[in-house]
């Protein structure tokens, strides 16, 4: 049992060095092997296999990121061609149409990656049930839950993955102040992409709050750059919540943040571009513009 440990520690120390190289490929086959045999041995809902699934789960998620950005760029020069280089009259049918025909034939590598998730997800639950002092297992857990709300960020769930990273909170130590920060960060992003101005304002205080006791321990110059980043957005935000409860585009929400003097000449040109395109109109027969 010993010389079987090693070996597959071996193979999953293989596995991850091939995915940081970014052989996606090599990664996914040495991992999946490993698995099918744990799975066998040991189990599917076992501790051993908490992080081979974690690893492919993780290898699926970077695929389908390219996976997703492939059907992108297919869609945008189908949607070129169609319409003549004019994508934004592209109706939500046809879009969706074309992605149907991307998809078609071709596994989901997103859907696979959650289903991966899943498992790890069980395997260090099951794992902490039976030792609650178990924190490697719950530092773990904690990344399931990261991983499986970039998941969902990745298919515009922003609410969802809101979810899953406030689920993950439980797990990291309060004594991890810089990821406690991040994961406030991320939930406070995708708060302001879903619209949820409120519960943004509220998880960038948090991340400010734990940002401030980290630059006590450290006194890192960057640390301090995103402090002031986080106190800039809050004013921004609590200044004027109505704007951005309208569910704000991916590209603009936070760039208006960052940028609160670009942000604001751009929302003065477009407020003159609609007033120009609006001064010929007769009053009372607008229709609303199709998304």
């Amino acid at each position: 049992a010993q010389n079987t440990m090693s070996s597959s520690t071996l193979s999953i120390k293989q596995a991850e060095q091939a995915f940081y190289r970014l052989d996606y490929e090599k990664a996914l086959e040495i991992t999946s092997q490993l698995l099918e045999e744990s799975s066998m041995q040991n189990g599917e809902i076992s501790r051993e296999n908490g992080p081979l699934a974690l690893l492919y789960g993780r290898i699926m998620f970077k695929m389908g990121q390219k996976q997703q950005e492939e059907r992108l760029t297919k869609i945008i020069a189908k949607a070129k061609e169609k319409q003549d280089g004019m994508v934004d009259v592209l109706s939500d049918d046809d879009e969706e149409e074309m992605f149907d025909e991307e998809q078609d034939g071709e596994e989901d590598a997103l859907e696979e990656a959650w289903n991966l998730l899943e498992m790890s997800r069980l395997c260090y639950e099951h794992a902490v049930q039976d030792n609650a002092n178990d924190h490697e297992s719950q530092r773990n857990l904690a990344e399931v839950h990261i991983l499986e709300a970039q998941v969902l960020a990745e298919q515009d769930q922003f609410d969802e993955a809101v979810q899953e990273y406030i689920k993950c909170l439980k797990y990291i130590s309060k004594d991890d102040l810089r990821k406690l920060s991040e994961v406030h960060c991320q939930i406070a992003d995708y708060s302001m992409f879903s619209g949820d101005v409120d519960r943004a304002v509220k998880y960038y205080k948090e991340a400010a709050n734990t940002m401030e006791k980290l630059i006590k321990e450290s006194e890192d110059e960057t640390d301090k750059e995103v402090l002031v980043d986080l106190h800039q957005r809050i004013e921004e935000v609590e200044k004027n919540p109505n704007k951005f409860k309208q569910q704000p585009s991916l590209e603009n929400t936070l760039q208006d943040l960052n940028d609160p003097e670009q942000a604001q000449e751009r929302r003065a040109k477009q407020e003159q571009e609609a007033q120009e395109n609006n001064a010929n109109v007769p009053v009372n027969v607008l229709q609303p513009r199709r998304q």
